[in-house]
């Protein structure tokens, strides 16, 4: 009896060993040395406040109302807007990739913000680039360094273009109405006033000319901004002692689970077997007591002599 227990007790021993080394083997391989990085600033994550008025347009044709059908283009004013983040860990040469995009994509810098010490450093950068080219710059400055973040936004303008025209060609009414008034004289104050009034009205004029300006086809720009935070990542190697503690203690956990299943599967795999046992000695004896026992080759001659003898009485 002590033999056999001190044979399964080394039996769990050695599968315990050589789970817990194979576990450590595996530390090995997939956690070679321990990555460990300086902290960075996150701030890019959220974005920056940066909204320059780029708009594009495009051409939307669409079935007509109107009795006979047909179809109605409709010139569309848009603003599309590209706010990624990005980790680097090659800063400089992460930042010279984004330079070359630009270039590339003969793109407008129109915001650029630099901030932060070697390790911690960050640019801000929103570009203006022609709507044609906005899909394939977002797609490579994707491939730069390691995209955090990305969110891109398309809102339509052109009510708002249509409200500034309208607005325009009310002030320019306006305007010529108060021009008009002028040639009918008047006091020297009532004409200062006037001045004054017209005056007023022509710089809300051209500050609404500076708006739509923004809608015109050579300032047609989609926007792509880019926070590029630097993280620097360093390498140190794991402790052996550690690599120990983190593999025993998967070890203990999933050893002790194996054996817990194979307690469970052998503790029915046995009340099976009593139950079968059990159903095959019961049939046995339910056909004992269904079926009578045929008489013995002796017992049937006896039978057939007493049958041939007469009667006594």
């Amino acid at each position: 009896m002590k033999a056999k227990l001190l044979k399964g007790l080394v039996v769990l021993v050695a599968g315990f060993s050589l789970l817990l080394g194979l576990r450590i083997c595996y530390g090995y391989l997939s956690h070679p040395v321990a990555d460990t990085q300086a902290a960075w600033n996150n701030g890019g994550r959220q974005g920056f406040a940066f909204n320059p008025g780029n708009y594009a347009s495009s051409k939307i044709t669409r079935g007509g109302k109107k009795a006979g059908g047909g179809s109605v283009t409709v010139d569309q004013k848009y603003e599309r807007v590209a706010d990624t983040s990005i980790a680097s860990n090659q800063y400089e040469q992460d930042e010279k990739l984004l330079r070359a995009l630009i270039k590339k994509h003969a793109a407008v810098v129109q915001y650029e913000q630099k901030s932060g010490l070697t390790g911690h450093r960050r640019l801000h950068l929103g570009i203006g680039v022609d709507p044609a080219k906005f899909d394939e710059m977002v797609e490579q400055v994707r491939a730069i360094g390691k995209l955090q973040s990305i969110r891109i936004n398309k809102v339509d303008k052109t009510n708002d273009y249509r409200q500034l025209q309208a607005k325009r060609r009310s002030l320019v009414k306006a305007r010529d109405g108060l021009v008009s008034l002028k040639d009918k004289g008047g006091q020297i104050t009532e004409l200062v006033t006037l001045q004054s009034k017209i005056l007023e009205t022509e710089q809300q004029i051209q500050q609404l000319g500076v708006q739509l300006g923004d809608f015109d086809a050579e300032n047609e720009f989609c926007t792509v901004k880019v926070a590029l935070n630097e993280r620097r990542i360093t390498t140190a190697e794991i402790p052996f002692v550690h690599r120990l503690k983190v593999a025993f203690e998967w070890t203990v956990r999933y050893y002790a689970g194996l054996l817990v299943i194979f307690f469970f599967g052998s503790l029915f795999l046995l009340v099976t077997l009593v139950v079968i046992d059990k159903l095959q000695a019961m049939h046995k004896l339910v056909s004992l007591m269904t079926d009578p026992a045929e008489p013995t080759e002796g017992e049937s001659d006896d039978l057939e002599e007493s049958a041939e003898q007469p009667d006594s009485a």
